[in-house]
């Protein structure tokens, strides 16, 4: 065989597969849903019980991990409003004093 067929057949293969790995490459990370039925009923929870300790920091958990799983900043930012709120039931729970 030819050494051009060698080296245009190695061309191609290599195109080939840099052009399909730049395309899965390019695309962004599939996000997760936010959980937003365990926010809700969390958030009721709390809106009617406001000094439950364990709602509050159960909705500060779950804020924080739709959080860092969609990328959205308010959720966190939020988390951190309820951690707050937590430590203004209980001053020193350890896990809110994060």
């Amino acid at each position: 065989m030819n050494p051009v067929f060698y080296m245009l057949s190695f061309a191609l293969f290599f195109w080939s597969i840099s052009s399909g790995l730049s395309n899965y490459l390019g695309k962004p990370a599939p996000r997760k849903k936010v959980e937003t039925k365990q926010i809700a009923d969390l958030s009721e929870v709390v809106k009617t019980n406001p000094n439950d300790e364990k709602a509050n920091m159960d909705l500060a958990f779950s804020l924080v991990k739709s959080g860092f799983q969609n990328g959205d900043m308010k959720l966190i930012m939020q988390a951190v409003q309820v951690f707050r709120n937590v430590l203004d039931i209980n001053p020193n729970n350890e896990q809110a004093l994060i």
